[in-house]
């Protein structure tokens, strides 16, 4: 049996997302989970000026042997995230969210995805700055994103 109560795990990172995983981590596990500072940008951006090359879970495994490789911590996580088209209903928007766990020690590699229509996925054509902004207040910024 694989433990892994207490155990430090690696989360390759440049935007925050260890506020949101490390706490269910540490409650859970008593897990200490830590933001390494990894380049992920290459693996494909946000906004799509870079294309994502393969699949969430492919992508998201890379992140996990990045963060490993740049800490020397043997477990990792990686997470990533997609909008567009729900995958069952196309005619709907959705949020997809991967989450992967790799433990290059024991061999082990779990991972977990959400798919919901819950998200702020828009886009629009606007004319105007008053537009633009009723555009942006739709979409959530400045709490969310908007490439």
């Amino acid at each position: 049996m694989i433990k892994y109560h207490g155990v430090t795990i690696a989360l390759g990172t440049l935007h925050g997302k260890e506020s949101a995983i490390a706490p269910p981590f540490r409650a859970a596990l008593a897990a200490t989970v830590i933001a390494v500072a990894v380049e992920t940008d290459s693996l494909g951006t946000f906004s799509g000026e870079i294309e994502r090359p393969g699949s969430m879970i492919e992508v998201a495994r890379r992140k996990a042997r990045l963060a490993i490789a740049a800490s020397g911590i043997p477990r990792a996580l990686a997470s990533e995230g997609s909008f567009g088209p729900h995958p069952a209903s196309p005619f709907l928007a959705s949020s997809q969210e991967l989450l992967l766990f790799l433990d290059d020690e024991a061999g082990v590699e779990l991972s977990e995805m959400i798919t919901t229509t819950s998200t702020n996925f828009t886009h629009a054509t606007v004319e105007d700055l008053a537009e633009a902004e009723r555009f942006l207040r739709r979409a959530g910024f400045p709490s969310r994103a908007v490439p």
